[in-house]
């Protein structure tokens, strides 16, 4: 059973918020949507996540119901003070459909290296500094020659879930760490605007503002500035494509290893 039309609107309206909040995440949905249709029961896929914000529930399950689904969580126990604040996003997805199935809580939990794909949402930036060597490290060594390795990360993003927010990379730097760990890149996707970017933190502003204040009602936040920046995207989206001058909001990339020499 693939992900149904009903949650794909769920996961773009209320969980992502793709319109507005969060669109970095169409991409996301468009890649896992397309590789979870082509999985079957006997295929084994690691998902590597930090969703104790969502009350251990996992929204990208959704995508992999036709596989055999593990989960790795890495959630800080700093988290837990914090509690389930985006659990509520949650709220309109079947429970059971995207609680924890099959859990590991650390990597050499992880005796089992036939994975099809490992796929690593919106995390990376998340783990502490200086742990990130080793973080590669162990993915690259529950990888076997037929893992295709998925990372989504945000290019562009305001320091958030504080102190938990790390570090951010550019599609070039985590291209380079993969293959310090002997991985080959098969793809590399990059999605965004500076006008993306306009949108993106317009919403963010809107979060300084209490609900009953009369600035909600400000031009800034207008229907007439977001078709404005839309006109523009389309009508010079040539020019979003020179070398040095791209404003990205994510990032996916697809890699599998190779033998190290």
């Amino acid at each position: 059973m693939s992900i149904s039309k009903k949650e794909l609107e769920v996961l773009h309206n209320e969980v992502f918020e793709t319109k507005n909040k969060w669109p970095q995440f169409n991409l996301l949905i468009e890649k896992f949507t397309q590789i979870g249709a082509h999985l079957s029961k006997n295929e084994n896929v690691l998902l590597i996540e930090r969703n104790k914000l969502y009350g251990k529930l996992s929204p990208f399950s959704l995508f992999f119901k036709n596989c055999n689904l593990f989960q790795l969580e890495l959630s800080e126990k700093s988290l837990e003070n914090r509690g389930s604040y985006n659990k509520k996003r949650v709220s309109s997805l079947a429970q059971d459909q995207i609680k924890y199935k099959k859990i590991f809580n650390k990597f050499s939990d992880i005796t089992n290296k036939n994975f099809k794909y490992i796929l690593i949402p919106n995390l990376i930036h998340h783990i502490n500094s200086t742990e990130q060597e080793n973080f590669f490290s162990n993915v690259r060594k529950i990888m076997n020659q037929d893992t295709k390795l998925v990372i989504f990360e945000p290019a562009l993003r305001e320091i958030h879930q504080a102190p938990n927010h790390y570090l951010t990379y550019t599609p070039e730097g985590l291209v380079e760490v993969l293959k310090l760990n002997a991985m080959k890149i098969n793809y590399l996707h990059e999605t965004g605007s500076p006008f993306d970017a306009v949108r993106y933190f317009k919403e963010i502003c809107k979060e300084y503002i209490p609900d009953d204040s009369d600035d909600n009602k400000s031009i800034l936040f207008s229907l007439s500035i977001d078709e404005e920046l839309s006109k523009f995207e389309k009508k010079y989206m040539k020019n979003l494509k020179r070398k040095y001058m791209r404003c990205i909001t994510a990032f996916l990339l697809e890699a599998s290893i190779t033998e190290k020499q």
